[in-house]
């Protein structure tokens, strides 16, 4: 994915790198400036390393661990809200599936903000209260 994809295209390249697990793609298509925030590392914006870090930790040592998305729109020119589940292995030996909206704000054609949320409700609100930021 070049620089200046819209952001529906952006979030897509980003979802098939992670599904391939190629990491090294996936984190091209990170803005030199962005926070990521993923389900496996809590869903706050963070460092991109971290996230990245976090993802392959997941994958590699959690056999039940599957991000997946249904469903995705684009809310304005930078902005994609994605809903899906995140199956996960639990403490107790049992595994958990639960739902989650991602929000993620493209900046120059690449991923600069994303974020993990309850509800899509929750995800609006931090966008419309901290903007593209969100908080990072």
């Amino acid at each position: 994915m070049n620089a200046g994809g819209s952001p529906l295209e952006v979030v897509q390249a980003c979802l098939a790198a992670h599904r391939a697990l190629d990491w090294t793609r996936l984190r091209a298509l990170f803005h030199p400036e962005a926070r990521i925030g993923v389900f496996a590392g809590g869903g706050t914006p963070d460092d991109p390393e971290r996230a990245i870090a976090a993802m392959q930790r997941a994958h590699a040592q959690d056999a039940a661990y599957q991000a997946s998305v249904s469903n995705m729109r684009q809310l304005d020119g930078r902005a994609v809200l994605l809903h899906g589940r995140v199956r996960h292995s639990t403490r107790d030996g049992g595994f958990a599936d639960v739902e989650r909206y991602w929000l993620y704000v493209v900046r120059d054609g690449r991923l600069y903000r994303s974020a993990v949320y309850g509800s899509a409700e929750e995800a609006l609100a931090a966008y419309e209260e901290q903007g593209e930021m969100l908080g990072a």
